[in-house]
């Protein structure tokens, strides 16, 4: 079936109506809500929440005990796990990775190959990104 939210062939997930393109691999224990879209390649997996006009799309990864919620876009390589909460208009793209109980909220942009875990809380108007080969992280408000 063509989906006018994904604008290629696409189907309703079978755990909250979400859209899912045919290319993506969503697994049934993922929540997909009725506003939300899972694109691309993108693999989700585990007990992941996608939810409130977010999008999941290019060639990210989530797994684990995750949620996305609000407006947020994840693409790229993106790879998020373990209990991070990710939300209000938030974008996490490049080769960015997040896990833990990381909380990104209120459009910071994780992007590059910037790495976040533990307990990290980002929030804000945003950007942390890093270079492939510089060892370091770069913090600039957007």
């Amino acid at each position: 079936m063509r989906s006018i939210a994904c604008n290629h062939d696409a189907h309703q997930h079978e755990n909250g109506r979400g859209w899912v393109a045919d290319t993506a691999t969503v697994s049934s224990t993922v929540y997909v809500g009725s506003r939300a879209r899972v694109s691309g390649h993108a693999y989700i997996s585990g007990h992941t929440y996608i939810v409130g006009h977010s999008h999941v799309y290019g060639n990210a990864r989530i797994g684990g005990h995750v949620v996305i919620d609000e407006y947020v876009h994840v693409y790229g390589h993106a790879r998020i796990g373990g209990h991070a909460f990710i939300n209000n208009c938030a974008h996490v793209c490049g080769h960015a990775f997040i896990n833990g109980y990381t909380y990104v909220y209120e459009c910071a942009l994780i992007d590059g190959y910037a790495c976040i875990g533990g307990h990290a809380r980002i929030g804000g108007y945003i950007s942390v990104e890093r270079g492939p080969f510089d060892g370091c992280t770069r913090f600039a408000n957007k």
